[in-house]
């Protein structure tokens, strides 16, 4: 078996031996770090399946500048969308680290969807949860500073794949400065500089690739909806 079940939680819904029979038409494709996966315009007869790795979902604006859509982790799904429609891919997908995917074509993804109802309810609703999820980032970022945006980003990735410390959370970054700055709409100086005005205030700790976010930051990026702003809620570390 390419992947096991455990790996991947959607698949946890379809019996180990019909799993097994399944990916003996599926294959795993390797990607290097900063290797772009997939183009604007292309038309998508597969589906790729995170197993290890990072990788970022990104449009360009008008002015040639990017604008982050998604960060992609393990047991993460792209291209459902776009193959589903049909009429090709929006944006970009590139590899941030060394990732290994899990490669379903069309007619193997389709009949998971056919053939295993519940598969297909879980992925629905997964992609209905991107989609809310994406338009409530939107909202957060267009009424938000620069500053906001960027512990609304650290704070939202530590959720999902980092830790949780007794004194906040730390998260493994593995993206550039310039990546996150197309994360939040703004420009890598920028970045770099707020960066390091958080690390002064105590809101972060960076040690090599390892971060650490103060305890209650989130709190205080909760209060960044619709122009409201909370200053005192972000709980330093001690200085």
């Amino acid at each position: 078996m390419l992947v096991e079940q455990s790996v991947i939680m959607a698949f946890s819904v379809i019996p180990e031996p019909d799993l097994e029979r399944l990916q003996l038409s599926w294959g795993i494709r390797s990607f290097r770090k900063g290797q772009l996966v997939y183009s604007e315009g292309r038309v998508i007869d597969e589906v790729l399946v995170v197993v290890t790795g990072h990788l970022l979902s990104y449009r360009l604006t008008t002015e040639g500048k990017s604008c982050t859509l998604r960060t992609i982790g393990a047991g993460d799904f792209i291209g459902e969308e776009d193959l589903l429609d049909g009429k090709g891919t929006e944006g970009y997908v590139k590899s941030v680290t060394e990732s290994r995917c899990l490669v379903i074509p069309q007619n193997g993804y389709e009949a998971l969807l056919l053939h295993y109802p519940t598969f297909a309810r879980l992925r629905f609703v997964e992609m209905s949860r991107r989609l809310k999820t994406a338009e409530r980032m939107m909202q957060e970022l267009a009424y938000s500073t620069v500053k906001q945006r960027i512990l609304l980003i650290l704070t939202k990735l530590a959720s999902e794949i980092g830790k949780a410390r007794s004194d906040g959370l730390e998260l493994t970054f593995n993206w550039s400065h310039h990546d996150l700055a197309s994360m939040v709409g703004s420009t890598r100086e920028t970045v770099t500089n707020t960066l390091s005005l958080l690390q002064k205030e105590g809101l972060i700790k960076m040690e090599g690739k390892r971060m650490m976010i103060a305890q209650q930051a989130s709190s205080g990026v909760a209060h960044i909806q619709y122009g409201r702003q909370d200053h005192h809620s972000l709980r330093e570390f001690p200085r």
